[in-house]
């Protein structure tokens, strides 16, 4: 059997290898299949994939499976192209033009810079080309993140509400990251972390242990060698592979305040930051003592109030009680104004 039509059926015979009577026993066929998801480029499309759709429709149709699609998602992956090159093809260098080996990095940046970069060039269903100086720049943050982390081991005290908020965030984004293919999102996020921690905005009594252990879990995928070296250098004994993985608050992640648009009418005059859950006439008293609402309302209290919870607030005024600037400053076009020539002038004689 040519082993292009093997590997169509090969997903259900790695669940079975040993059977000997049938392509896997049926019910874990029933339990695994379909497969959740399939990676793969885009080239397969016309090819190995339609082909492997062909193979599960036959089987459904023997009774083998219980679904005809093989795949409840696919993902089709980019390119990295060499500098300079594009998606044709050039002579000389196959059809996929030139090739940038990896094994040309590993020993001067590491497996762990070099897979960093590889996520951190972009969405990984894009073409990217090849850059070695983002490359150094990846070999250069795991530098500082390994000082950043050393650094603050047995300085931390207590955990500041700022660090804890931190610390979830970036659970939370890595988490997201991940399950939505945008791991460039992740390293950024990582990024943003270390930065932090070396920045003067945290003392080294805020940052307690438990955040420099979660930092590398979430690490862990993305550079597990240093993942690895930084959990014995935090004094950890346990299995970093073992470890489960963190989960954020979503209550703790919410903004304590929130900013409204202040309307007077239908017109936006400003904009008012209080805190979350203030009560709604507070916020109503804070409106009126703005100074550009004042400027147009002369502090008159509104005639009726539209409040939208964490989202704008409109003042509402009949046309009587309002007294806009403007009106007084700027008279109308067509209001009756003395010319220079028709002004009476009294003459030195006439005083």
């Amino acid at each position: 059997m040519p082993d292009w039509i093997a590997s169509c059926w090969a997903h259900l015979r790695v669940l079975d290898p040993s059977g000997t009577d049938e392509i896997a026993a049926a019910d874990l066929i029933g339990h695994w299949n379909p497969v959740n998801l399939c990676v793969g480029g885009i080239e397969h499309a016309e090819l190995h994939l339609l082909y492997v759709r062909f193979i599960s429709h036959f089987l459904a149709d023997l009774g083998v499976t219980h679904r005809e699609e093989p795949y409840r998602r696919l993902f089709n992956q980019g390119r990295i192209r060499a500098p300079g090159s594009d998606d044709d093809p050039q002579d000389g260098f196959g059809p996929r033009g030139p090739r940038v080996l990896a094994g040309d990095y590993l020993d001067k940046h590491g497996a762990d810079a070099l897979r960093l970069h590889l996520l951190f060039m972009g969405p990984p269903q894009d073409h990217v080309e090849w850059n070695e100086e983002g490359l150094r720049g990846c070999a250069r943050f795991l530098q500082r993140t390994h000082e950043a982390i050393l650094s603050r081991v047995g300085e931390g005290r207590f955990v500041s509400r700022n660090v804890l908020v931190a610390k979830h965030l970036l659970i939370r984004r890595v988490s997201r990251a991940i399950r939505n293919f945008r791991l460039n999102k992740a390293v950024s996020a990582f990024m943003e972390f270390v930065k932090l921690l070396r920045g003067d905005q945290l003392t080294p009594e805020e940052v307690d242990r438990q955040t420099l252990k979660t930092f590398v879990i979430l690490l862990t995928p993305f550079a597990p060698h240093m993942a690895h070296e930084l959990w014995e250098g935090i004094g950890e004994k346990g299995n970093l592979d073992e470890e489960a993985w963190p989960e954020h608050s979503e209550e703790l992640l919410q903004p304590t305040d929130v900013e409204l648009a202040v309307f007077v009418n239908e017109k936006l005059v400003d904009r008012l930051t209080v805190e979350l859950d203030t009560p709604k006439n507070q916020i109503i008293d804070l409106a009126l003592q703005l100074d550009s609402v004042k400027s147009i309302t002369g502090g008159k209290p509104a005639d009726r109030v539209v409040h939208v919870p964490d989202r704008l607030l409109k003042l509402l005024f009949s046309d009587e009680s309002t007294t806009p600037d403007s009106a007084a400053e700027d008279p109308p076009d067509d209001s009756p104004q003395d010319s220079p020539q028709d002004s009476p002038q009294s003459s030195p004689q006439q005083a």
